[in-house]
């Protein structure tokens, strides 16, 4: 990734041996970094949430969803608490998933900054290619 939007992009100051995007002036690390919804934002926090749950960092797989172009999977540490469920839209379109019965959480953290904290129980709704992490209920 560029890290500013110089000529080089903050790697060289003479002529690089590699093309930049065409979107590198707009899409570097500098541009990005006070932007609460940039990817890096994104990568960053998710990177503090690993960090901080050992289910994410050394957990294992528990229960795994999936319906049309959903996918969902349980990250637990053992018996202990907390477990997260992990939710991906790998659709452009809009898409929900039925979870188990008594399945509910909140969700803390996702490709879209407004959902943070919002409610989930039974059924999921995603918008399209959206991810979210949720704390789940015990």
């Amino acid at each position: 990734m560029p890290w500013d939007a110089t000529r080089g992009h903050g790697f060289t100051d003479g002529e690089p041996w590699l093309p930049f995007s065409d979107q590198a002036m707009t899409l570097n690390v500098a541009a990005e970094c006070d932007d609460p919804d940039s990817m890096l934002s994104l990568q960053r926090a998710l990177l503090t949430l690993r960090r901080a749950e050992p289910a994410l960092a050394v957990g294992g797989y528990g229960r795994i969803w999936s319906e049309g172009d959903v996918l969902a999977y349980e990250r637990v540490d053992g018996d202990d608490v907390p477990r997260l469920l992990i939710a991906l839209n790998l659709s452009a379109r809009p898409a929900s998933l039925a979870l188990e019965e008594r399945t509910a959480g909140a969700v803390v953290l996702g490709t879209h900054r407004s959902r943070a904290g919002a409610p989930v129980a039974n059924r999921l709704s995603l918008a399209a290619d959206e991810g979210v992490v949720i704390l789940l209920d015990d």
